[in-house]
């Protein structure tokens, strides 16, 4: 057997597993159009033996994980980009090749006093360009302040291709302002591409559009990204908040000159969890 072919049967393989534990709603009616089977045959091809190895000991782990630790979302974010979601398992790989359900615990913040963890979250890359002028526009589903538009919202408005990204998310145990939370956490967190977060905040409010549960708060508290904005370098915190009243989805931007945020608060870094 030729390796192309080796390759493409993992990645079938793969995709099996996928499908069994609904991680996946692609079914082998839609692989043709979307070309995802290529896609995960092109990932194998670059991945070592003992990678698509440990790959498949984690798929058979997921119950064990959840049991574990792991939280929903780590598991279900990539629901329709599997390709993303293998390569970020194979990057978790320990230096030991066998497997288990403790060692695939994500690692944590420690939960000093203002912060405490809620959950890493992994981003999904984004293949099809993102009109940020487009989808941020006051309307039925989105409302969105000045500050917003004029300090985040990238000048270049169409946004070809985001890579997927890892981030974690803290809750405020207590009122505080911007000085003091950016204090607590990681070197790193600022989201330094205005363009990039724009289109991943994008995704993020696609996945709840209708206030449901997930990642993002729905009770009316602020969810806080700190992003370096398109003029001057300046960093601005971004507020996203659910208004019930309304079914919509606010956004803003602000200044860091004072402004304390409630305790309850969520706030989201663009770093990993260490």
């Amino acid at each position: 057997m030729n390796t192309a072919r080796a390759n493409l049967d993992d990645a079938a393989d793969l995709l099996q597993i996928l499908k069994d534990k609904k991680l996946t709603s692609y079914g082998a009616a839609r692989l043709k159009d979307t070309g995802l089977l290529a896609k995960i045959a092109e990932l194998a091809n670059k991945m070592s033996a003992e990678d698509l190895g440990y790959i498949r000991q984690c798929l058979a782990l997921l119950d064990d994980m959840r049991a574990a630790g792991w939280k929903p979302i780590n598991l279900m974010t990539l629901v329709d980009n599997p390709a993303s979601f293998l390569n970020f398992l194979a990057a978790q790989r320990p230096d030991n090749s066998q497997v288990t359900a403790d060692s695939l615990i994500e690692p944590k913040p420690s939960n000093t006093g203002l912060l405490r963890f809620h959950e890493s979250l992994l981003l999904p890359a984004q293949t099809e360009a993102f009109d940020a002028a487009t989808f941020f526009v006051t309307g039925d589903c989105l409302l969105f302040g000045p500050d917003f538009e004029t300090s985040i919202l990238p000048i270049k408005q169409l946004i070809p291709w985001v890579s997927s990204l890892e981030i974690t998310s803290c809750d405020l145990t207590q009122p505080a302002q911007d000085k003091k939370i950016r204090a607590e956490l990681q070197q790193g967190h600022t989201f330094i591409d205005a363009s990039n977060f724009c289109a991943h905040l994008a995704g993020l409010i696609k996945r709840q559009l209708d206030g449901c549960s997930g990642s993002l708060l729905i009770n009316g508290q602020a969810n806080i990204f700190y992003v370096i904005g398109v003029k001057n370098g300046e960093v601005f915190a971004v507020s996203v908040r659910w208004y019930a009243g309304s079914r919509r989805w606010g956004v803003d931007a602000y200044a860091l000159a004072g402004l304390q945020w409630d305790a309850g608060c969520r706030v989201f870094s663009r770093t990993a969890a260490a």
